[in-house]
């Protein structure tokens, strides 16, 4: 009796810092690899990509790659230069250019069909 109580202890001592590791006792629930999102979305390219036109009152910003900029900010090397209703322009080290929050659409007088 006296060694079946000793062998019990003996594996709570080893269960209880197994258990604590996160490969152990993982959460069913969260999501795989939760932890490594990076802050900063970027698209396969390695060029800014323009995701969300907002206004705060009368002034106006643009989240790209995941760091908001108002007009004349430059983070990351990107600098807002403006900023429209469906689009903003940059500068970069490539130089200017202008993002779009929706591919342009061409419509067709006749049908009203996209092409």
């Amino acid at each position: 009796m006296k060694s079946a109580r000793i062998t019990l202890i003996a594996l709570a001592c080893i269960a209880g810092p197994l258990a604590a590791q996160d490969n152990f006792l993982r959460d069913p629930t969260r999501p795989l690899g939760w932890q490594e999102i990076p802050d900063k979305v970027l698209p396969k390219d390695g060029g800014p990509r323009l995701q969300l036109i907002w206004r705060k009152g009368e002034k106006q910003f643009a989240t790209i790659n995941g760091a908001q900029f108002a007009v004349g900010e430059e983070i990351e090397g990107i600098r807002l230069i403006k900023i429209g209703e469906n689009e903003v322009t940059v500068e970069t080290a490539q130089g200017r250019q202008i993002l779009r929050l929706t591919p342009a659409v061409e419509r067709s007088a006749q049908t009203g069909e996209t092409k």
